[in-house]
C-alpha cells in the first residue's frame, strides 16, 4: 500500500524493547493497560464530530462486509478518544473512581495525503 510504514525486524526489536521497559515502568506507578475496539460505529464518530474536524477526510471507512452493504458504516480509529471517552463517562461516577490510570498500546489510521 502507496505510503505505508514498513518496520525491519532490528526497529521492530527496538521498539518492542521501549514499549517493554516503559510498560514496566508505568506499572509501578500503578498504571492498567487496557484496550478499546480499532473499529468505531458513523453514530460513535458524528458524537464527536468537533473533536476530529481537523482529520475527518482522512478517516477511513468500511461499508462492505463481503458483498453485503453495511446497515452503517464503520471507521477505522482515527483517534482513541472516539471509544475511550464514553466508556469513561461509564467507569467514573465520582471523585472516589480516581485516579483512573490507564495506558492503551494501539494503531490508528489516518490517510493522510495532499488533498
Amino acid at each position: 500500500l502507496k505510503g505505508a510504514r514498513l518496520r525491519k525486524a532490528v526497529v521492530s526489536t527496538q521498539s518492542t524493547g521501549i514499549q517493554a521497559w516503559f510498560d514496566a515502568e508505568i506499572k509501578k506507578i500503578g498504571v492498567d493497560n487496557c484496550y478499546f475496539p480499532m473499529f468505531v460505529s458513523q453514530s460513535a464518530l458524528e458524537r464527536e464530530k468537533d473533536h476530529i474536524a481537523d482529520f475527518a477526510p482522512e478517516v477511513a471507512w468500511v461499508t462492505k462486509s463481503g458483498q453485503s452493504e453495511l446497515a452503517e458504516p464503520i471507521a477505522l480509529r482515527p483517534t482513541s478518544e472516539t471509544v475511550m471517552y464514553p466508556s469513561y463517562a461509564d467507569w467514573i461516577r465520582s471523585h472516589r473512581d480516581l485516579p483512573l490510570q490507564l495506558n492503551q498500546w494501539c494503531n490508528v489510521v489516518r490517510w493522510e495525503f495532499k488533498h
